[in-house]
This record gives C-alpha cells, sequence and structure tokens, in this order.
C-alpha cells in the first residue's frame, strides 16, 4: 500500500485579547473546498492536530489550529476568546475565505469556544467535541447549560455518555435550549459507554466505534453546511446567471 503523503502545517503566533496564541496551518494549492479552524485545549498542537489537519486536507479543506491553552482558560472570560477567535477568521480572511466558507471545530474548552461561535458569529458550520462546562461553570464563565444563546451557524453537540462533567440531563436540557431559540439547525449526539476522550483512538469497541463514528460526522457535518468556493470559471458563470435575470 502506498503511504499517503503527510503535510507538515506552517507554525506561527496570533496575538490577540493580551496573548500570543500559537497556531499551526495547511494552505492548499488550486481551488480548495473550503477552510475550517480546529481549537484544541490539552492536546495543543502536537500529533493529533497534525493528524487531523492532514485528514481535513484529503478532504479539500484548509486548516487553521490553534492551541487555546496559551492562556489558562480560568483567566479569560468567553468574550475575550472570542476576539481571539475573530483573529482567527481574519487570518483566513487573508487567504480569500468568507464566513459562510469557514467551519469551526473545538475539541474540550475549544468545544465550548465552538458553540459560543455558533452564536456570535454566522459561519458555515460549527462542531463541538466534548465541550467543557456544560453543568458547571467558573468564576469567569457560566454553565452552558445556564447560558444557552440561539445560534445563527449551523451546530453539532457530540458528548460521551460516561462524561461526569456532562451528565445526560443536562445535555438533554442544552439541545432543548438551544433547539427551541435557534433559527440554525442543531443537533446532539451522545456515544454510550465512553466518557470526554471518546474523539481519541481507543483499543476498547466502544471507543473505537466512538472515535470513527465523531470523525465521520465532523466531515459529513461541514461538507453538507460550508459554502464551497467556486472556480474562476464557475463565478463568472453566476455573474453572468445574475445579469440575465
Amino acid at each position: 500500500m502506498i503511504p499517503v503523503p503527510r503535510i507538515i502545517p506552517t507554525y506561527a503566533e496570533v496575538v490577540a485579547a493580551g496573548g500570543n496564541w500559537p497556531i499551526a496551518q495547511i494552505n492548499l494549492p488550486g481551488i480548495p473546498r473550503g477552510a475550517v479552524i480546529l481549537l484544541f485545549d490539552q492536546d495543543g498542537l502536537g500529533e493529533q492536530s497534525v493528524e487531523l489537519m492532514n485528514g481535513f486536507a484529503e478532504q479539500g479543506y484548509e486548516s487553521l489550529a490553534a492551541d487555546m491553552t496559551a492562556v489558562s482558560p480560568d483567566l479569560i472570560d468567553d468574550d475575550r476568546v472570542l476576539e481571539v477567535l475573530r483573529s482567527f477568521v481574519a487570518q483566513l480572511e487573508k487567504r480569500g475565505w468568507r464566513e459562510e466558507q469557514i467551519g469551526i471545530v473545538g475539541y474540550g474548552f475549544g468545544g465550548r469556544i465552538a458553540l459560543r461561535a455558533a452564536a456570535d458569529l454566522d459561519l458555515g458550520a460549527a462542531v463541538s467535541v466534548s465541550p467543557d462546562g456544560v453543568a458547571r461553570g467558573t468564576d469567569v464563565r457560566p454553565a452552558l447549560v445556564d447560558d444557552a444563546r440561539p445560534v445563527t451557524t449551523p451546530w453539532l453537540g457530540m458528548f460521551g455518555a460516561d462524561d461526569e462533567a456532562a451528565p445526560i440531563e443536562s445535555v438533554r436540557l442544552l439541545a432543548e435550549r438551544l433547539t427551541d431559540s435557534s433559527p440554525a439547525y442543531t443537533e446532539v449526539v451522545t456515544y454510550p459507554g465512553v466518557g470526554d476522550d471518546f474523539f481519541r483512538e481507543s483499543a476498547e469497541a466502544l471507543g473505537h466505534a466512538a472515535m470513527f463514528d465523531s470523525r465521520q460526522r465532523v466531515m459529513e457535518w461541514l461538507n453538507l453546511r460550508v459554502v464551497p468556493r467556486q472556480s474562476p470559471f464557475a463565478e463568472i458563470w453566476s455573474l453572468k446567471e445574475a445579469m440575465s435575470d
């Protein structure tokens, strides 16, 4: 079997909200399908982030991955984090991407940010994988279930049923509040028999199944909702069609 070529990201820092935020980027030649922002916490920009970025590249997505532990989550509130996220979006806009052509996928603390982004930004799609703070808040941020805001970006939330920090009843209540109030479509998936790390590789059958299924769902969610970039010829055709109407 011929190995798939592996793309090495470029690394930089984004200065925002009083901190320096390490990022990694994979830019693609030609006409990529879309762009995705990946928000990591405890895994940082290590091997898993590079693997996931390459997985998105195989599907035609450029990516910007960020280490959200550069500033302790206990010291920065949601509004400041959104300021950081807007800086990441601006970084992709330099590549010609519009908001509806950008998806966001967050893990842990990054998953919390992805949900807030779905309420405050008009992106193509948002995914929260095992988001932090579902049932319990901190000194600087409320619990998600108590601060559920209507989302304008289609949002997918994925949880492990055995995650003690995200009790099933709290997840159900969060889903109800988002569904009832949001103009955009929302969906919640809960995986049985796994905890908060279900998205990582596991030798256990349920863990492996949850990891595989969650990755497939992320890609399908983006493919259905992130607006693809048109080729120059397609843009000319669309302009001609609009002028003829």
